[in-house]
């Protein structure tokens, strides 16, 4: 299998859950979209693919934990839902930094399945506090 085949098989999909975890975590401020493999393009390695993925998700979920902290300091969101969501990002972190390490160890490796569905759980969590529910 070549390296465009494996980029078809495993980064793509990855991408499209990450572009759906990115407009998830962010419905007020930005919509992000990943495109790859434009034509007439040169793709970028899967190792480099893997690293944008993993800094979009950590930057997106820095930002929406900072939005949401925001809104806790104004009062438009009560305070008893800290606890879940700072539990929620934690659990990001540790899933966040496994997949660091696993990328950076191989030049093939994409982000493990674990780190977007922290990603997800994380978006919910915090989509629902925004919401009132606790």
């Amino acid at each position: 299998m070549n390296i465009k085949q494996t980029m078809n098989k495993d980064i793509k999909p990855l991408l499209a859950k990450a572009s759906l975890c990115l407009a998830f975590l962010l419905p007020t401020a930005m919509t992000v979209s990943i495109i790859v493999n434009g034509t007439g393009c040169q793709s970028a390695s899967v190792q480099k693919q893997s690293a944008n993925i993993l800094y979009t998700l950590h930057k997106t979920a820095d930002l929406a934990l900072d939005d949401y902290l925001d809104l806790v300091v104004n009062g438009v969101i009560k305070t008893n839902s800290i606890p879940k969501v700072m539990s929620a990002y934690a659990s990001f972190q540790l899933a966040y930094a496994g997949a660091v390490a696993q990328v950076a160890s191989s030049s093939n490796a994409v982000p493990p399945k674990a780190v977007m569905d922290s990603a997800a759980a994380f978006a919910s969590i915090v989509s629902d506090a925004r919401k009132g529910t606790p």
